[in-house]
């Protein structure tokens, strides 16, 4: 059953999930710009070898932020151009992501619909529910550790399980999402200035909103037939627009 405040927070989603729709041209944009300003250092996990899948989100998400809050330039358009910029600079990768305005609605509504939707082992399965269940236990912004720390045991549990090697590394790689995306909006709605004065129910629906837009949206773009960077790519745009937007507006 969820808790009061975790049905809050997906309630909001819902206005905040459909923001962005606009299509004004892109601002010019320098690369001192879309340089990343953090390393994430605290959320990493060695033991997962596919640990640098969350860190390139976070510094990416981060970049986004910046450049939003930069340029005022809130549209698809704009932002979609920015993380082609930002992969290219920093990655040296010319992506193409999918922007699925269905995928955002169907997040919104359930993100766990979206999770298990795709067919995987029912061992994956009951990995994916340990997942969901961490991220609906988060009660405080204050304290990272416990959050990180379910995450690690849960990831050597799935490293050590007999799983099909593709599945593994699916699930190892969201894990990662979901662990760096944890740092990422915990620390946002912490350090923000704007936030100082807001209720915990509206720092908490930003931080559960986005963290299970990043890693949902992942995992269902593992199934479709994209890279790593095209995930990912995907994956920090709806944060943005889930995390960001579920906080601000």
């Amino acid at each position: 059953m969820k808790t009061w405040y975790f049905v809050a927070a997906l309630l909001l989603c819902t206005a905040a999930c459909q923001k962005g729709k606009q299509t004004d041209p892109l601002p010019s944009v320098n690369k001192s710009e879309v340089k990343p300003r953090k390393d994430f250092a605290q959320a990493a996990n060695p033991e997962n070898p596919f640990d640098e899948v969350g860190k390139i989100h976070n510094l990416g998400l981060e970049a986004l932020i910046t450049y939003v809050e930069t340029t005022r330039d809130t549209t698809r358009y704009g932002r979609s151009v920015f993380l082609a910029k930002f992969f290219k600079e920093h990655y040296n990768i010319h992506a193409k992501p999918e922007q699925s305005l269905k995928l955002e609605m169907a997040i919104k509504k359930d993100f766990k619909d979206v999770l298990f939707s795709q067919r995987i082992s029912n061992r994956s399965k009951e990995f994916l529910k340990e997942m969901s269940a961490i991220l609906e236990r988060i009660k405080t912004l204050e304290d990272y550790s416990p959050y990180k720390e379910a995450f690690v045991t849960l990831e050597k549990k799935i490293y050590l399980e007999k799983l099909p090697e593709k599945e593994k590394e699916i699930l190892l790689s969201t894990a990662s999402i979901f662990r760096y995306s944890g740092l990422f909006w915990m620390e946002f709605y912490n350090n923000t200035p704007q936030a100082e004065t807001w209720g915990l129910l509206r720092k908490l629906a930003g931080v559960i909103v986005g963290i299970a837009a990043d890693a949902t949206s992942f995992f269902y773009y593992a199934f479709v037939d994209s890279s790593y960077y095209e995930r990912l790519e995907s994956t920090i745009d709806m944060s943005y627009v889930c995390g960001y937007g579920t906080g601000w507006y």
